[in-house]
Parts: structure tokens; C-alpha cells; sequence
């Protein structure tokens, strides 16, 4: 069963953890740099981008279920972020962080699933 909000679902491949989905922070990505100026420079330093970019974490917030865990130590998987529109985001991941909380007072229980991605993301537009 995949993890669904507003139309957006998130599949993960081999473990098939599955939970409700009350918000989504897709991979960004981000690139870095390194310092090229010498003793020759003047005024300003020189910077030359790194030849590797890194993809960022997928977040989820998700409602809390106290009968199923997610699979924490379980090996990298592919998983797949189908959008609303048919689009989807396809990479390979493992969760890292899993922070469930209580609620109180009648509230509904959530927590925060963290994915590291590993590799490229692949994006494939709706059909």
C-alpha cells in the first residue's frame, strides 16, 4: 500500500512500508564549491563548482501507527513519488531518522520518517 496525500503517493519498492502521509518535503539538491583564488587574486575570491551534486533528504510527516514500525535497518530500495499530475521521482533510499510522537488531549498521533537518497533521482514526466 502506498503512503498518499492529496494525490501524491510514495512507493517504497522492497519493503512496502506504508503509512498515511500528512506532508512531504521532496529531495532539493544541493551542489558545492571550492576556493580557486591564490596569491594573485584581488579583492574578491574565486570559487569553481564542485564536479558532484548531492540529493537531500526526503522528508515525511506522517500519522503515527503503533502497529507497524518502518524499516529502519533495512537495506537501500527504490522508491518512487508519483505526482498529483502522473509525474514521477524515482531514486534509490533508506530511511535514516524515524521520530514518532504521542499525541494528547484526543490528538491524532504523528511522526517524521527522514530518507537519505543515494544517486541521481530520475524524473519522468506524466504520460
Amino acid at each position: 500500500m502506498p503512503i498518499t496525500a492529496h494525490d501524491t503517493t510514495v512507493v517504497f519498492g522492497t519493503s512496502a512500508f506504508a503509512a498515511t502521509l500528512l506532508g512531504l518535503t521532496p529531495p532539493g539538491a544541493e551542489r558545492g564549491s571550492y576556493d580557486t583564488s591564490t596569491l594573485a587574486t584581488s579583492a574578491w575570491m574565486t570559487q569553481a563548482a564542485a564536479d558532484l551534486a548531492k540529493a537531500k533528504n526526503l522528508k515525511m510527516h506522517i500519522e503515527f501507527d503503533p502497529t507497524t514500525y518502518p524499516p529502519i535497518t533495512a537495506a537501500a530500495e527504490t522508491i518512487t513519488i508519483t505526482w498529483s499530475d502522473g509525474s514521477t521521482w524515482v531514486f534509490t533510499g533508506f530511511i535514516v531518522d524515524y521520530s514518532p510522537t504521542d499525541g494528547v488531549s484526543g490528538e491524532r498521533m504523528e511522526g517524521d520518517v527522514e530518507v537519505a537518497v543515494s544517486g541521481t533521482i530520475t524524473v519522468n514526466p506524466a504520460t
